[in-house]
């Protein structure tokens, strides 16, 4: 969705209510077939939206948690983290990682992803895989701003 918002941000101002305006895409990403076919596929799914150790009673052996948390430090150094009305701290992101831990013990598996830092790479150290990705960035600011973007992703899916 966020191919849709303005640059391909969403962002809430302090009262937590949306605040960017719709992008100018020339692309259709709102093709019936490609919805359809999503539609099929999460028949079955449940979606939640709320602080993730909610969802900590609902994991079970063999089920895919997928976690995207908003950046807590500063993503290639472009000094712009606070994406929403109250910032998910160093702190948020040492409870996730114990969240991560109650998802393997249950036998169940994660995909996180989150910025490339050195201090996220020591919170999410669990001896699972750890891939950093590059890729160039569509979100925010003008082209000649955007550039090039790492991103960690950790899993314990054996690839």
């Amino acid at each position: 969705m966020n191919q849709t918002f303005f640059n391909g941000i969403y962002r809430v101002n302090l009262k937590g209510v949306y605040n960017v305006p719709f992008g100018f895409r020339s692309k259709n990403f709102f093709e019936p077939e490609i919805l359809n076919e999503a539609s099929r596929k999460l028949k079955d799914t449940e979606l939640f939206s709320c602080d993730f150790n909610e969802t900590r009673k609902n994991v079970r052996k063999g089920d895919l948690v997928f976690l995207d948390p908003p950046y807590t430090v500063s993503h290639n150094n472009n000094g712009f983290i606070k994406y929403n009305q109250k910032l998910f701290s160093l702190k948020d992101q040492g409870r996730l990682s114990k969240y991560i831990d109650s998802i393997r013990k249950k036998g169940a598996y994660y995909v996180l992803t989150n910025a490339a830092h050195q201090k996220i790479g020591e919170i999410f150290e669990k001896g699972d895989k750890r891939i950093e990705l590059k890729r160039a960035s569509l979100i925010g600011g003008t082209n000649a701003t955007r550039g090039s973007v790492s991103k960690y992703i950790f899993t314990n899916i054996e690839i």
